[in-house]
């Protein structure tokens, strides 16, 4: 796996498949770190020295971790579903999608 220099995966939630996860970038040697569901200013914090927001979901239905990243003023990448189209087409620009 070709990193990225001073550049880490740092993922924020908890969900059934965190283990597996956990357990699939043990050998990877890589800089990632599972942050666990944040709230409150643990949230903030982390959206305040992130360089980007990564959404991954297919299956959003309102986007709230992407309401909050952009009103944390950092770039934010989103698949190119409906949901996220209609919403953030304004806001976001053609190459986020």
């Amino acid at each position: 796996m070709k990193l990225l220099k001073g550049c880490a995966l740092w993922l924020v939630g908890d969900g059934p498949h965190r283990e597996e996860l956990e357990l699939l970038v043990q050998g990877l040697n890589a800089p990632v770190q599972f942050l666990g569901y944040q709230t409150g200013d643990a949230l903030h914090a982390t959206y305040a020295i992130a360089d980007c927001f990564v959404c991954p979901s297919l299956t959003e239905t309102f986007g709230q971790t992407v309401n909050e990243a952009l009103a944390s003023q950092i770039r934010v990448a989103l698949p190119s579903v409906p949901v996220f189209i209609e919403a953030y087409s304004h806001a976001i620009p053609k190459d986020a999608f």
